[in-house]
């Protein structure tokens, strides 16, 4: 008995861990992606690997997506804003913002910024869902405030945190180095083929379509 209680329990947690979408029965899904040159899809091998596409084609396969994006390689988040024009009657918003802020943006100042966004998303569509992605880094004392304060933002709007903290210091996510690709050469910190497809399908599984 105490075993299937514990087994509820999990279930319960991780169901909760979910962001809820209702499906809209007479028009598409209305997907928003705000982000940097990981939303972009940098240096996968080819445009659809890229995580952005391949959760589009997650959501495609049980309904109709109408994709909106702003992204913007090497942007944080101040100049991802600039470029969103949320539409009415969103669905869910993913953001994808904070790596290029770490080294150039004060905490304070990326705080109001990433809050301001969220408010720019939610005025047209305060019933939107939220799924805010972490920083692409290794977790360490420079990077993980700024991890905390997106986490931070996101909860209080009713949003989940997505971490990919264990994706990015998992060596088989990146490069190799020097291989040409659809948008230039690779690098060892972008996320490669399996490092997109590994944060697409942690961010589909953090998704339930009501």
């Amino acid at each position: 008995m105490k075993l299937i209680q514990l087994v509820n329990k999990t279930a319960q947690q991780a169901e909760g861990a979910k962001v809820r979408v209702k499906k809209p029965t007479d028009r598409p899904l209305r997907v928003l992606f705000a982000g940097d040159s990981l939303t972009y899809g940098l240096y996968t091998s080819a445009e659809n690997k890229g995580f952005r596409p391949l959760v589009v084609a997650g959501l495609s396969a049980t309904m109709a997506v109408e994709e909106t994006k702003a992204q913007f390689s090497g942007a944080g988040v101040n100049q991802v804003s600039n470029l969103v024009s949320a539409p009415e009657n969103l669905d869910l918003a993913i953001i994808e913002l904070g790596t290029n802020d770490v080294p150039k943006t004060d905490l304070g100042a990326f705080r109001d910024q990433y809050a301001a966004l969220i408010t720019k998303i939610r005025t047209p569509s305060p019933g939107a869902a939220l799924l805010c992605v972490g920083t692409w880094s290794p977790g360490d004392a420079q990077t993980l405030p700024f991890n905390y304060a997106i986490k931070d933002a996101c909860v209080k709007n009713g949003g989940q945190y997505v971490d990919v903290l264990d994706l990015y210091n998992a060596a088989g996510n990146h490069g190799a180095e020097g291989v040409k690709t659809w948008a230039g050469v690779s690098d060892t910190f972008h996320p490669n083929d399996a490092g997109h497809k590994a944060i697409a399908d942690l961010i589909l599984s953090r998704i339930a379509l009501v």
